[in-house]
């Protein structure tokens, strides 16, 4: 007696008529005499390197003003500084230097990051800019 699972006893298979209406019925996005659309005729170096440069030079123009430490005795100078220049409130500026490391202006000038880290570093403050 053979076994139903020998591989003698089972006929190829035979393509399923969905397979092969979809072989003979589909044409190709793109026909093979025509040349791949423009946006991907960039070759090696694709539209991503243009983009990085814009990222880089816009990284420049834009920092990140972060608080990393600051000393005890000038926490309530630091939280008024704080508050001269965002639109803070007593308590949120005080969560926000008590939770240090952290970044109290995003995206700001070059001048501008550079005048609020020296007003914070007058009153205590270890800034960074990122």
């Amino acid at each position: 007696m053979r076994s139903a699972g020998s591989p003698s006893s089972r006929p190829p298979p035979s393509p399923t008529p969905c397979a092969a209406a979809s072989a003979s019925t589909s044409s190709p996005r793109w026909p093979s005499s025509r040349a791949a659309p423009p946006r991907f005729a960039g070759g090696v170096a694709g539209p991503g390197a243009d983009g990085e440069e814009a990222k880089s030079k816009e990284e420049k123009m834009a920092f990140d003003v972060k608080l990393e430490g600051f000393d005890a005795a000038a926490k309530l100078k630091i939280i008024k500084e704080l508050r001269a220049f965002t639109s803070l409130g007593l308590k949120e500026a005080k969560e926000l230097v008590e939770k240090a490391p952290a970044v109290l202006k995003a995206g700001v000038p070059k001048e501008e990051a550079e005048s609020i880290a020296e007003k914070m570093r007058a009153v205590g403050a270890k800034i960074v800019l990122e």
